[in-house]
């Protein structure tokens, strides 16, 4: 690059702006306290400024004059995006570390789901402002420093020693991440042992196929009496069967002292999905979801229509309710949403005396002890009560920050003060507590303990054991239904299918015997204890069931359309 050269100076002014940005953060203590993962980051990003900028350098030699303006127009305009995109992605590198992300395999509906939690006017008018300073800093910078100096050379050689320093896993960038996952993924395409290939429905595939074991048909559920007057469903937020356990075993653990003599716990239990929305879809409904959860829901929003546990609770007698401390946005994501009678959720600005996150839209919401005496109060209603809580401990590593509580340890806390609390109230007889997760851990959609839930059934009528049935969220509403009114349990499955989360698309199946396949549909990595000859087959089973599930979607009657307004409480 000439001495003079605007690109130089852009570049220097990149690196500057972006180190000083987010050391700032890290000072500051904005989004966080968290020095030396920004400045990782950093270093990673920093990396990708300077290779470019040594491909521009390298083109300016080799190019035709009337091709160079071109080439420095592409480069200012690539790194500003970078350096934008960096900036961007700072404030959930909390969440990043827990779950990298792979840029390339995100679907465009996921991106623009994403962009709607965060974009907000200051924040638009913020970017503008930083542009303008990222254009027009280089305009007024002193050009004394030469593109060739000793300083330029020691500062880029002490950048290159610093990011191969930083390469440790997992990469705190998701843009250094994406690049090395791509690479990964074409050598994976490239000696593809499976056979396997990009994911696609296969109507032929479908032709013939039973699908029943995981698109449930409504079992005939028996009209007798209730066992219950109080049925309580506390759904956790990514818990799996050996966390919870191993919670359980703390010397400091409580719950287990209250329900000791009194719990059914099933050790073999699944989900299919590694997200909420999908994960409490398949809860109520008995339906399996082969898609993301989020982003654009048209392809499986007519679940919602389709007759449910809450409406068979209701045609029971019970009156049955929603209730989660997220804020108002959620009720957006409520399985279900007509068929309840209310849908209480939280306003951080009347909880004052709860801790609260607000990072966006999804994330706003209150700690779970925000709405325990509102689960106490429904329990106190005359008639026959059902209600679900959607817990929100854990779902964001700031909830860790900010109540200083591991989640397994806040959820044992919870379950104890609950529980204590009904005691107090003369509730406990009577009522049913049933404890699970809406999915697992999701940063490890290819593990299948992924899927391996806990499943608690606690009353002080019932008697102590352990069901080791293979069984999943598709059978939780018969479980339900047998414990409250003495009908059959259901019967295991041969096998299951599942899907990760929305970050990365995996789709895989685990089997009664053990057997498992988990496949990155984007990346190609397969994880699986089968024979390499089986991954295929199954992999055209799956898309088989792709088909099968837009048929159904097609042939689906529309369901009641009473405005959610109508039955959401904020409170």
């Amino acid at each position: 690059m000439p001495a003079k050269s605007y690109s130089f100076r852009f570049t220097a002014c990149t690196l500057l702006v972006l180190l000083v940005t987010k050391a700032g953060f890290g000072l500051t203590g904005a989004f966080g306290d968290r020095m030396v993962t920004n400045l990782l980051s950093y270093f990673q990003d920093a990396m990708l400024v300077l290779l470019s900028a040594g491909l521009l350098a390298l083109t300016e030699r080799v190019a035709p004059a009337w091709l160079k303006p071109f080439f420095r127009a592409t480069f200012i305009l690539w790194v500003a995006l970078l350096t934008i995109m960096s900036l961007a992605y700072t404030p959930l590198i909390p969440d990043i570390l827990r779950q990298p992300i792979n840029l390339f395999s995100l679907d465009p509906a996921i991106i623009t789901f994403s962009a709607g939690l965060f974009v907000s006017p200051l924040l638009l008018a913020s970017a503008f402002g930083f542009i303008a300073l990222l254009f027009g800093l280089p305009v007024v910078l002193a050009a004394h420093i030469r593109p060739a100096s000793p300083w330029v050379w020691a500062a880029c050689l002490l950048q290159t020693a610093l990011f191969f320093g930083s390469l440790w896993q997992p990469v705190v960038s998701p843009l250094v991440y994406s690049l090395m996952e791509e690479a990964a993924a074409l050598g994976r395409r490239t000696h593809n042992e499976y056979g396997i290939g990009t994911l696609e429905p296969s109507p032929d595939a479908a032709k013939g196929a039973d699908y029943s074991f995981l698109f449930r048909p409504r079992p005939a559920l028996p009209a007798t009496a209730s066992r219950y007057s109080r049925v309580v469903v506390l759904v956790m937020e990514s818990v799996d069967y050996d966390a919870l356990m191993r919670q359980f075993n703390e010397p400091g653990s409580e719950f287990p002292k209250r329900f000791d003599g009194h719990c059914v716990s099933y050790s073999n239990y699944h989900c299919l999905n590694l997200e909420s929305y999908t994960g409490l879809l398949t809860l109520l409904n008995g339906v399996f979801i082969p898609y993301r959860a989020y982003g654009d829901d048209s392809s499986f929003s007519f679940v919602n229509d389709r007759d449910n546990l809450v409406r068979d609770m209701r045609g029971a007698g019970f009156t049955p309710w929603f209730v989660s401390s997220y804020g108002a946005w959620q009720a957006r994501f409520v399985p279900d949403g007509p068929d309840w009678e209310g849908i209480l959720l939280k306003d951080p600005e009347k909880n004052a005396g709860f801790v609260s996150v607000d990072t966006n839209h999804m994330e706003r919401a209150v700690e779970d002890f925000a709405v325990l005496e509102d689960v106490v109060d429904l329990c106190r209603r005359p008639g026959k009560t059902f209600i679900m809580q959607e817990m929100v401990a854990g779902h964001s590593p700031i909830w860790t920050e900010e109540t200083g509580i591991e989640p397994l340890a806040y959820y044992d806390r919870y379950f104890t003060r609950l529980y204590d609390r009904l005691a107090q109230e003369g509730l406990l007889e009577g009522t049913l507590l049933a404890i699970t997760s809406d999915h697992g851990p999701r940063p490890r959609p290819t593990d299948p303990d992924s899927y391996h839930l806990p499943l608690l059934l606690i009353s002080p009528d019932l008697t102590p054991g352990t069901e080791k049935g293979f069984l999943s969220h598709l059978d939780f509403a018969q479980i339900l239904w047998a414990e409250i009114s003495g009908g059959p349990p259901p019967r295991e499955a041969e096998r299951i299918f599942v899907v990760g989360s929305s970050v990365s698309f995996v789709y895989g199946m685990l089997g009664r015997d053990g057997t498992y396949a988990l496949i990155d549909d984007h990346a190609f990595r397969v994880s699986t204890n089968m024979p390499i000859t089986g991954v295929r087959p199954f992999q055209i089973e799956f898309e088989g069931y792709l088909s099968y599930f837009e048929e159904r979607r097609k042939k689906a009657a529309p369901g009641p359309q009473a405005p959610l307004g109508d039955k959401i409480i904020i409170r």
